[in-house]
C-alpha cells in the first residue's frame, strides 16, 4: 500500500506504523494471522498528517529461501 502511495505522491512519508496481532497460526509452510493496524503518514511535506486504522486477515506462504510472502490480504478499515 505504501509503495503505491509513494509512487503517486513523491513527498510521501510514513510517520508511524503499529501492528497488533491477535492470533498467528503456522502449519506446513503456511501462516494465518489477524490483527489491528494503525499508521500515520503524510502525502507531501506540506500536507497534514493522515491517520489510518484497520483490521486485517493475512495468509502467507513460506518461500524456498525461508522468507514469507503474502498470498492473501483482507483489510477492513
Amino acid at each position: 500500500m505504501y509503495e503505491v502511495l509513494a509512487r503517486h505522491n513523491p513527498g510521501f512519508k510514513v510517520l508511524g506504523y503499529t501492528a497488533k496481532y491477535k492470533n498467528i497460526q503456522i502449519e506446513d509452510g503456511w501462516a494465518c494471522e489477524w490483527g489491528e493496524h494503525e499508521s500515520q503518514f503524510k502525502l507531501s511535506p506540506e500536507a497534514p498528517p493522515t491517520n489510518w486504522e484497520g483490521k486485517g486477515f493475512h495468509v502467507l506462504k513460506r518461500q524456498n529461501d525461508g522468507s514469507w510472502k503474502f498470498a492473501v490480504l483482507i483489510v477492513n478499515q
